[in-house]
């Protein structure tokens, strides 16, 4: 990628893998973990090249199915922690000196439903992100509209087994992922099924999320019976000032302005293609790219000063674009 142009060309495949969903580097950089159904997976990264050496592959469970979507990093823990949508629970690895995942040391399921019984007749784990200090995971439960607080157990390399707390959603928002804001005191809960996005002010000696006012991802006024709209990802831009959330099926990424855990949306830009699952922004917060599944391609923005989105023309075909990360430099 031209880091002042936001040119981006295809480099070639890192490597080949069978549904890989979400991936996520260590603190270095220098491994990559994905997972894919029930397995979670390492690799070395080739800084020059790009290309991934797979070091090993770990199931998430004993039992098959559990549909692992989202993980995380937990550097201090030297920890692999994923989320797995369709058994609704969550497990912990270890990671070994050489960064492969050493062993799982740790499987906590969750229990629960909530009022959309298409969507929530059991629990979802959906999202699981590392606090600040390193101390909590927060995940996300799509079935349950539950945001749990684990502690970090960094001598046994797993989880406490109990929720410390939780954040509470309204029923039926089905909360997908989360994202900290640059000063650590807020977090951004994306809800699936509402299309909202709530945030959470973050009280970590006291194990506590206290939520904030809740805001739409879409104009007002729209229209989202029987459209099919869902939300994907959220992210926080570097300076704190600005959170982006995407829409599929709408097709849009939603730019809000911050300040004190306030959300006031400003505009809801066109992702460049269909389905925004997933995008991220670079480390310097110049550019944003969106991954837009369906259309299988990758679509580069410019970012202002005041936060707003605009369009590079510059794009790459991906097919099934899923995840977007930025190696280190």
């Amino acid at each position: 990628m031209n880091k002042e142009s936001g040119a981006i060309q295809i480099a070639g495949a890192a490597v080949e893998r069978s549904n890989p969903s979400f991936l996520a580097l260590n603190e270095k950089g220098t491994h990559l973990y994905a997972v894919s159904e029930s397995l979670a997976t390492a690799y070395k990264i080739n800084k020059a090249t790009g290309a991934l050496t797979k070091l090993n592959s770990l199931p998430v469970a004993d039992a098959k199915g559990q549909g692992a979507c989202h993980l995380c990093v937990v550097p201090g823990a030297n920890m692999l922690v994923t989320a797995n949508y369709s058994g609704g629970s969550v497990t912990t690895f270890s990671i070994a000196a050489d960064g492969s995942l050493a062993r799982r040391t740790g499987f906590i399921q969750h229990r629960g439903s909530s009022t959309n019984l298409d969507r929530q007749e059991a629990p979802h784990a959906h999202g699981a992100i590392v606090s600040p200090d390193e101390k909590h995971v927060l995940v996300n439960d799509l079935g349950t509209d539950r945001v749990y607080i684990y502690r970090v157990d960094a001598a046994a390399t797993t989880l406490v087994p109990k929720p410390a707390g939780e954040g509470v959603l309204t029923p039926g928002a089905g909360p997908r992922h989360s994202a900290f804001d640059a000063s650590g005191r807020f977090v951004f809960c994306l809800n699936e099924l509402d299309l909202t996005v709530t945030p959470f002010r973050w009280q970590p000696d006291a194990q506590l999320l206290v939520p904030l006012k809740t805001v739409s991802t879409l104009p007002e006024g729209t229209e989202t019976k029987d459209k099919g709209f869902s939300t994907a990802e959220i992210v926080v831009h570097p300076n704190g000032n600005f959170v982006y959330g995407s829409n599929r099926k709408h097709d849009t990424i939603a730019v809000f302005a911050h300040k004190d855990g306030a959300l006031t949306l400003l505009e809801n830009e066109p992702s460049g293609g269909k389905t925004p699952r997933n995008f991220n922004l670079t480390p310097d917060g110049n550019f944003l790219l969106s991954a837009n599944q369906d259309s299988g391609d990758l679509a580069v923005f410019s970012i202002g000063v005041d936060g707003m989105l605009t369009p590079t023309k510059h794009t790459a075909n991906v097919a099934g674009a899923e995840c977007v990360i930025f190696l280190p430099e």
